[in-house]
């Protein structure tokens, strides 16, 4: 089990205090950069376990930006056949609004199986 708190904080300019013009500009600049807000906190979190003599893993990993109520959920589950075959599922489920760093990456939201053959 992992459980970390992190703060960032930058030197950052409000877009509410930017000219209409230029406003556009400062968010997409903002998006770009990651920096949505003067100094933001989180946390981070993952348990992961195996079972049946190693052959089942599961594992959920979460990031949280606290400031901006936004996250990403990352549930993985793989089962070992043999030492050869492998099979794994997973899904990275992103929320938050469109201004923040994981509400940006909402259609990345992914579900996904794998198959593993190791010759």
């Amino acid at each position: 089990i992992n459980f970390q708190l992190f703060s960032v904080v930058r030197s950052y300019q409000d877009p509410e205090s930017v000219p209409a013009a230029r406003k556009p500009f400062t968010l997409a600049l903002d998006r770009l950069n990651s920096e949505f807000a003067a100094r933001e906190w989180g946390m981070t979190f993952r348990v992961s376990n195996r079972f049946l003599n190693d052959r089942l893993k599961l594992e959920l990993a979460a990031i949280a930006d606290m400031t901006n109520h936004s996250l990403v959920l990352r549930p993985r589950a793989s089962y070992a056949f043999n030492d050869s075959l492998k099979l794994g599922v997973g899904i990275d489920y992103f929320r938050g609004d469109n201004q923040t760093f994981f509400g940006a990456r909402k259609k990345n939201d992914t579900a996904f199986v794998e198959l593993s053959l190791i010759y």
